[in-house]
């Protein structure tokens, strides 16, 4: 049975950063959408509903009938009239529809809401191209994740937490400090300021019940270094993320930001300013030469976890090559996927990410860099991690971690990991966490 991410289809949002624009929405504020027939206004989140109800009927052959031929091609009616089935049969019993959101990306207008089933809380993201046919649909993960008191107590005899905001501009970003706590009056701690990956992500980078930076901020604080995260500006604005921030690119997605979160960090009484590290994931990880270049203050070394060193056309295409099978799709529909996805990004977020040369920027950077990479990651892969290492060999100190047992977050498994496979809690890989935490300690006995 295909499960959750059937439906994980043209519009696969949680793929790539340029995919994120999809889901979080980065330009204007989303137009009305017309009824093709009736050519009458109607609720913003009208075609959103009605596509549900759809699937709640096994109603395929409408939904085939509206969609673009690329979807058309991806999906036959008989494999639509089975997604509703599928979701019930995973997440349970249907329950209710709720906090709807609309956004306009490009000529694509976007649509999501909680789907709410008895065992698990979905979100679905509809797209819909400028004559308003379907041309994407996605149910990713939207649980909500409870802390467990008994952590939490635990927590609290070696960590403090508190609120701090990266402001600059007319960005505003609410963050978390985590200390551990002093053993010794006046102490000051190395600082690890943590780069999120793609996507509208939260501070902790949440995704189904795992919460990689939550955790791995907590492991370090447990080692005696401090942590700064944040909310990243595309979950934080939404569709507004252009009006304040600007055009679309790594810079105003994720440079920009970290070079404030480093500054601020740097000047907070319980930090030694001459041992602040960043530490990127995914997306973030590749570009940690990059912020380290353009960092106002000095920076005593980087972690690259899970870094791509290829072009995001590169890794999107393979990515999609892995996951298109898994969901019963063809390389013809695969590559439909594809070009798809290539057609909702802005020109120039493409253009810059295909001009981006992170291999070059790592090659040029004056701080020592370790590279974490690990076996059951499909999204970024041994491929990438060779290059890092053919890159970096030479140079500066760097420093090289491969775990084989792990997948993109890090987390522990023993099989390669699937989209499908974020629904379920792993805990942090150990040897992940102490070879970030003993690049980040020995470095600071320099």
């Amino acid at each position: 049975m295909k499960k959750i991410f059937l439906s994980y289809l043209l519009a696969a949002a949680t793929l790539t950063s340029a995919a994120q624009g999809v889901t979080s929405g980065t330009s204007s504020v989303f137009s009305a959408i017309q009824d093709l027939v009736a050519q009458t206004p109607m609720s913003p989140h009208a075609p959103l509903e009605r596509l549900i109800g759809e699937l709640q009927a096994g109603q395929g052959e409408s939904i085939y009938q509206r969609a673009t031929p690329e979807v058309q091609q991806a999906l036959t009616v008989t494999q639509l009239n089975q997604i509703w089935a599928q979701l019930e049969a995973q997440a349970g019993a249907f329950i209710t529809t709720e906090d709807f959101h609309h956004s306009n990306k490009g000529k694509y207008d976007v649509i999501d809401c909680r789907v709410c089933f008895k065992n698990l809380s979905l979100r679905c993201t509809a797209t819909f191209d400028a004559v308003g046919r379907i041309a994407g649909l996605l149910f990713a993960p939207d649980a909500v994740v409870k802390n467990d008191p008994a952590a939490e107590a635990e927590a609290a005899t070696y960590m403090t937490e508190r609120e701090v905001t990266i402001a600059h501009g007319k960005i505003s970003l609410p963050g978390t400090l985590c200390l551990p706590k002093a053993k010794e009056a006046g102490k000051r701690f190395p600082l690890v300021v943590m780069v999120h990956g793609s996507g509208p992500n939260d501070r902790d980078e949440t995704i189904g019940p795992n919460r990689p930076f939550r955790e791995m901020a907590h492991a370090l604080a447990r080692r005696g270094i401090a942590t700064l995260r944040y909310d990243k500006r595309t979950y934080v604005y939404g569709t507004k993320v252009n009006e304040v921030g600007g055009a679309d690119n790594y810079d105003t997605e994720v440079v920009h930001d970290a070079v404030e979160a480093l500054k601020l960090g740097s000047s907070l009484a319980e930090i030694n300013p001459d041992q602040v590290f960043v530490l990127g994931h995914s997306l973030g990880a590749g570009l940690v030469p990059r912020i380290i270049s353009q960092s106002q203050v000095p920076v005593a070394g980087g972690v690259m976890w899970c870094a791509s060193a290829r072009a995001l056309d590169v890794v999107l295409h393979e990515q999609i090559h892995y996951i298109a099978p898994l969901q019963g799709l063809d390389t013809a529909a695969a590559e439909a996927m594809y070009a798809q996805m290539l057609a909702t990004l802005p020109q120039a977020y493409l253009d810059f990410a295909r001009a981006h040369r992170p291999l070059d920027e790592g090659r040029a950077c004056a701080s020592p860099l370790l590279v974490v990479g690990a076996g059951h990651d499909y999204q970024v892969t041994k491929t990438d991690y060779d290059l890092w290492s053919e890159a970096l060999s030479q140079g500066k100190g760097h420093q090289f971690l491969w775990i084989e047992n792990a997948d993109h977050c890090l987390r522990t498994t023993t099989e390669m990991a699937t989209p499908n496979s974020y629904l379920q809690y792993l805990p942090l890989n150990e040897k992940g966490v102490e070879g970030i935490a003993n690049f980040v300690l020995k470095q600071c006995q320099k």
